[in-house]
């Protein structure tokens, strides 16, 4: 459920993943954090919208969402709903 408002997105990709908005910001305030040789931490505010939700889940298993506890959890659901889907 979005709630159109501007949220902090907190998420973690793969660096390979990262590499666009390392070269084009996706936000004039984000923040870009090395976790480790793998992985790179975006933090930006951002809008809470439905196409947020379908540009995060382009990335697949390449990205996953620290915060919003929110948004995290609406999408860890929707991958739950679609891993059944293809299990039967």
């Amino acid at each position: 459920v979005e709630s159109g408002g501007t949220v902090e997105l907190v998420a973690e990709f793969d660096r390979k993943a990262a590499i666009p908005f390392v070269e084009r910001p996706l936000t004039s305030d984000q923040v870009l954090e090395s976790v480790n040789e793998n992985t790179i931490r975006l933090t930006a505010n951002v809008m809470d919208t439905q196409e947020l939700r379908r540009w995060l889940l382009g990335f697949g298993a390449m990205a996953r969402v620290i915060a919003p506890p929110t948004l995290r959890d609406e999408l860890s659901e929707l991958v739950r709903q679609m891993m059944h889907r293809y299990e039967h």
